[in-house]
């Protein structure tokens, strides 16, 4: 996991991202090939003789079908029925039982609540009469139409959602839709031929299908090339009833084929085999060379005692590891498995989060002793279009709470991960389609394709869909965070901040019309997050998936510090705002039967305004002029501190089940991937405080929809368009910017449900965030509001119209308060966080400056004179800090361990020493500083105790051991592969544990072990038996070997003597003397012995 576990990864990975910043195009490319690790391996087989590894995944089948099933109304029918979803976000197409064993379709548009009937023609028969290929808008159908004939056989309309018509009652409304089959000719066909079983791979570029007595086929959806690559057929007219199940790797290069009463056998197609046909004479040659492939069957080992079906086969994407249902004439045994072909490597994790701003870590703006925050590689990027570097700022902190949780559970290194990033929507994680990246961020970038396949391989953020992460990766467990931004809770808060007027409560919080208009935004959200996690887990069936809510962030009843400037009644709504949407992911993640997760409260007593010292961040990103490097997105969210509340909330809740992140059992029975969806659970009646103001609305539904960019200019025509299929076709639609409603004027709809137009922002509309909606039609006539909060802003230069050019204006669109306590420079209006006051600081030299890297530099603070009492520092860079002290020369240099201002406002730092353990150094002279003098550092004391400031109870190893719990000392006999001699003994010590036990820095403190003392002659040589503390003489714990010496004399017989050693000393281990430290002997401590 980037950053956890191994600071010293994370140090390079956070150096990478400064260069990155800089680079070109060419330096982007050598920097992402550093970090590609190997994830799979590139050559595997399933041919041959070499048996497959094999795993049991657990004892219910996994469904590998691609829909989402949920409860719609259908109209046509009148009746809510469950329906099994295929999406490509705009166009939604449905499969439902309708009367015994025949099934029927329907299809929504949109952001429409119901679904509407597909009246006549297509999908009227079994379950597997169509199938619907979101990515491709395609339909393949087992039957078709040549003029007025009915024909068996198979054929692919593409472009389908294009090709339906609408069916209307007297009035006009919408009552169901029709694809005229008889008036419409496939794209592609084979006629006259009785197909059976198919199916298409997860990308949508293949099928393969079963002729009915005579073989299986394979089909790409781009060219409609056809391969016969087998002849193998079940005989339908002898014993049992049989059926064949597929699937198909994404490059089409791999097919399984499991079923009943039938061959179970995998395939390898290439150039070299099978038979390429058109769909004319698809049934005349049976001569062909067919494809090789291997019985599954003998892959199975022990298995296949008692086996009697396989079902549901389930490969990767490319191909390498095969997942069945085996059933077992035994029914306890039943179990699904996982096949991985010999010479691949899954690339499974233990643990990946995904999510938005909550779980990424924004808002973690401290900043460290170099300036820098502690954002990871890739996710704190400003961008240059012109080098093909996109602008990047998912802010994952290595703080967040999901580096926190793998951390205390000790999951390894390369087992866990992250991709959540600030801003994602659902749609970031789970919609079909092409991905331009989260927000856009790729548009226009020449080299996307290479941006997105490095994102895959070094978990880089907000290039791909979330979920390309979890297919790729089966994580064991997985956390999830998301659905604040889909209902534009960010942009709602902001709205409120950013006024001008601080007694004007925004109209979110003041009005029942945008009241209710939340509450419905959030009780869209119940829909969307239950398909998502049904979709997560068909992703990755063997994953456990944990719901987080979010926390409350401030509280109500108190005062509040300077940079929240939110009301009484804002704060309330803000408050109650959680709570509802906590309680419609709770209700959803129960319908969806994942494990849902409550932290509301981790933040309590700690959110903005309680009493004590808030651990979340307040408004940030006011000042342009670099002074403050806070940027707006990070307010309002969890600090470091704030992180580990979270962490320990989610750890708690383990705790109290007796289990923990990987093993906790959801489900009772044990469900595949601890999941047991409860279908017929109902979203949570409104939060009163919504209740009222929602019933007020009945008939909207509102979509929080980007339509425009989120910041536009006054009298300026600006663009507003939306995806086909959102609105109804020919329509007029109202255009209005709230709060005071000001008329955008109407605009028809385009024919295929779009907006493409413009729209002008009035002179006199006020700066700052508003709301603009577009009230209508959605594309089958149910009513819809679509609404987007956008920052409206003056001319460039003051664009809050203050009076106050930006690059001067402590605070944009916030009146400021020209207080700052904490004496950071940035007015505490805008300060994300007020802090304690910090006089002086330390930071490693900067050579963008001209300075030494290994040199530290001790500065002062020249906005709080009135803490330090000194003013007119010398700061010729004008960044607000003053150099009060320097190292001078190599002895005084390093890198800052521990650094404090005492009670009497001196400044002081420690560094680890190679030879000098823990030095500790303060300015010489904390006078004004003048230009043209280098100040120095003065050596106050060595072999202090001060370099670790962490409690010794804490794991600053990641050890998952407390530090004054862990092993001080080992002892063994020499290593020659290092260079030891095997005859002697050699005494280590744990420089952490040191440090936390005895407060002694010992010289090596990267590698946690050092040498204490060694044999350094016969008389202490012997074999290791045993290390023990023995207390000495002056009360003192001393490592004490116990070793068995073994002495052979002339004639050649053998005495063992047991003898006791320990070390010359346990004063501080030191580079230049580690070598010479000795064993001693002594006498055997009483009750002691070998």
């Amino acid at each position: 996991m980037r950053g956890l576990g191994s600071h010293n990864n994370l140090v390079k990975k956070y150096v990478i991202s400064r260069i990155f910043i800089l680079g070109t195009i060419i330096s982007v490319s050598i920097l992402i090939l550093i970090f590609q690790p190997t994830a799979r391996a590139e050559q595997f087989s399933w041919l041959g003789d070499s048996q497959p590894t094999v795993e049991s995944r657990a004892n219910t089948p996994i469904l590998s079908t691609a829909c989402n099933t949920t409860e719609k109304k259908i109209i046509g029918l009148n009746e809510t029925r469950s329906v099994c979803i295929q999406s490509n976000g705009n166009f939604n197409f449905a499969t439902f039982n309708h009367t015994g064993p025949i099934f029927k379709g329907a299809v929504s548009f949109g952001y429409e609540k119901d679904m509407y009937l597909i009246s006549d023609g297509m999908c009227g028969g079994y379950y597997n009469d169509c199938q619907y290929i979101p990515d491709k808008d395609m339909m393949v159908s087992r039957y078709y139409f040549d003029g007025p004939n009915f024909k068996n056989g198979f054929a692919i309309f593409k472009n389908f959602s294009k090709k339906l018509t609408q069916t209307k009652n007297i009035f006009g409304q919408v009552t169901g839709y029709n694809f005229p089959m008889q008036n419409t000719s496939p794209d592609f066909y084979i006629s006259d031929v009785n197909f059976r079983d198919y199916q298409v791979s997860k990308n949508g570029n293949w099928i393969v299908a079963e002729l009915k007595n005579q073989g299986v086929l394979r089909i790409s959806t781009d060219d409609f090339n056809i391969k016969r690559f087998t002849n193998q057929h079940n005989n339908y007219s002898v014993g049992a009833e049989s059926y064949m199940e597929f699937s198909i790797s994404d490059d089409g290069d791999w097919v399984a084929v499991v079923g009943w009463n039938t061959e179970e056998r995998i395939y390898k197609i290439d150039d070299l085999c099978g038979l390429v046909v058109n769909s004319n004479n698809i049934m005349e040659d049976n001569s062909y060379e067919q494809c090789p492939s291997r019985d599954i069957r003998g892959m199975l080992g022990d298995r296949i005692n008692g086996l009697s079906t396989m079902s549901l086969p389930n490969l990767s994407d490319d191909g390498g590891e095969l997942q069945l249902y085996i059933g077992y004439y035994d029914r306890t045994k039943n179990e699904t498995i996982s096949l991985q072909a010999p010479g691949y490597i899954a690339p499974r994790l233990d643990y990946l989060a995904l999510g938005d701003s909550y779980s990424s870590g924004e808002g973690d703006t401290e900043l460290t002793s170099s300036g820098q925050k502690h954002y990871l590689a890739f996710t704190d990027v400003n961008g240059d279009y012109a080098q093909g570097i996109p602008r990047e700022k998912c802010h994952q902190s290595w703080r967040a709470y999901p580096f926190l949780l793998a951390d205390s559970y000790g999951i390894a290194d390369d087992k866990k991960e992250t991709v959540a990033c600030s801003g994602a929507k659902i749609e970031d994680i789970s919609a079909t389609g092409e991905y331009e990246g989260q927000g856009a961020r790729l548009k226009g970038v020449v080299n996307i394709n290479s941006l997105q396949n490095d994102a895959l391989e070094n978990f880089i953020p907000g290039r791909v869909r979330q979920l390309k992460f979890v297919e790729m990766y089966q994580p064991k467990t997985i956390t999830l965070q998301i659905s604040g931004n889909d209902m534009g809770f960010a942009n709602i808060i902001l709205s409120c901040v950013a006024k001008l007027d601080i007694n004007h409560t925004c109209d979110y919080a003041s009005k029942d019309y945008d009241k209710g208009n939340l509450g419905k935004a959030i009780a869209a959200q119940y829909d969307h997050l239950a398909m998502l996690f049904e979709r997560i887990h068909k992703a990755s069936p063997g994953s456990k998936i944990y719901a987080i809510s979010y926390p409350k962030f401030v509280s109500t009843g108190s005062s509040c510090g300077d940079n929240v400037r939110l009301s009484e009644e804002e704060r309330r709504m803000a408050e109650r705002s959680v709570e509802y949407l906590n309680s419609v992911i709770e209700k959803a993640s129960i319908k969806a039967g994942v494990t849902y997760v409550k932290i509301e409260d981790s933040l309590n007593g700690k959110r903005l305004c309680d009493t004590s010292r808030p651990y979340v961040t307040g408004i940030a990103g006011g000042l342009y002029n670099g002074m403050n490097t806070s940027e707006r997105q990070e307010s309002f969210h969890p600090n470091a501190n704030g992180h580990n509340l979270i962490a320990n909330s989610i750890k708690n809740f383990f705790t109290e089940k007796n289990s923990d992140l990987l093993s906790y059992t959801h489900c009772t029975p044990v469900a595949i991937g601890d999941f047991c969806p409860e279908v017929t659970t109902q979203p949570p009646d409104p939060n009163p405080y919504f209740a009222d103001a929602m019933a007020a609305n009945t008939g909207n539904n509102v979509q929080n929809v980007d339509m425009t960019k989120q910041t536009v200019k006054k009298n300026t025509p600006e663009p507003q368009k939306t995806d086909p299929f959102t609105l109804k076709p020919g329509s007029t639609v109202k255009r209005q910017l709230h709060s005071d409603p000001i008329d955008l004027g109407n605009v028809n709809v385009n024919e295929n449900g779009s907006l493409d137009t413009t729209f002008t922002i009035p002179d006199s509309t006020p700066v700052g965030f508003h709301t603009l909606t577009v009230t209508g039609e959605t594309y089958s006539g149910e009513p819809i509001e679509l609404s987007q909060i956008i920052e409206v802003q003056g001319p460039d230069g003051d664009i809050d119209e203050d009076g106050i050019p930006d690059n001067v204006d402590p605070c944009l669109y916030i009146q400021p308060s020209n207080i700052d306590n904490d004496f950071d420079g940035i007015d505490d209006a805008c300060d994300p966080e007020i802090s304690d006051v910090k006089p002086y600081r330390v930071r490693n030299g900067d050579e963008n400056k001209g300075e030494n890297k290994e040199y530290m530099y001790i500065e002062r603070n020249t906005h709080a004179s009135s803490v330090t009492g000194v003013k007119d520092d010398y700061d010729p860079d004008n960044d607000g800090w003053a150099i009060v002290a320097q190292s001078t020369k190599p002895p005084n240099s390093g890198t800052p361990a521990h650094f404090w201002v005492d009670e009497q406002r001196i400044p002081h730092v420690s560094i680890r020493t190679a030879n000098k353990g823990c030095v500790q150094f303060r300015p010489k002279s904390l006078a004004v500083v003048a230009p043209g003098k280098i100040r120095k550092l003065k050596r106050e004391t060595v072999n202090t105790n001060t370099c670790r400031f962490e409690p010794p109870s804490d794991d600053v190893d990641s050890d998952g051991i407390s530090d004054n719990q862990q092993a001080l000392y080992r002892a063994h006999n020499g290593d020659p592969s290092v260079g030891e001699n095997p005859q002697s003994i050699y005494l280590g010590r744990n420089s952490t544990a040191a440090e936390a036990q005895l407060g002694l820095s010992d010289y090596n403190h990267i590698n946690p072990w050092n040498l204490l003392a060694s044999s350094q002659n016969d008389t202490t040589k012997a074999n290791f038996v045993k290390l023990v503390m023995v207390t000495n003489s002056e009360g003192a714990q001393v490592p004490t070997i116990l070793a068995k010496k073994y002495t052979t004399n002339k004639k050649g017989s053998t005495t063992v003597t047991c003898i006791a050693l320990q070390p010359n000393n346990t004063n501080v281990i030191k580079q230049s003397t580690q070598e010479d430290r000795k064993l001693k002997k002594i006498n055997i401590p009483q009750g002691q012995g070998c």
